[in-house]
């Protein structure tokens, strides 16, 4: 896939991600991989942001609510 159709991609989910979390859908949790579960829970937060964003397209303000939201979601969902 090129670039710019990965880039279009990666808008899409996150918008969708926002809209979810708006509408109190679904929570960030499920969206993060196992390795941004995992940093978070280390203390590894700055890590963990990055890769989230790598893995999602997410910016820097929406990753760092999502990675600072997982430690809380992960104890009692996983």
């Amino acid at each position: 896939m090129d670039q710019y159709l990965e880039s279009q991609i990666k808008s899409i989910k996150l918008r969708l991600d926002r809209i979810e979390e708006h509408l109190g859908l679904a929570s960030l949790g499920p969206h993060a991989s196992d390795l941004v579960v995992r940093l978070a829970r280390e203390g590894k937060t700055l890590e963990a942001i990055r890769v989230y964003r790598d893995e999602t397209g997410a910016d820097l303000a929406a990753a760092k609510e999502a990675v600072e939201a997982l430690p809380r979601q992960a104890v009692n969902s996983r």
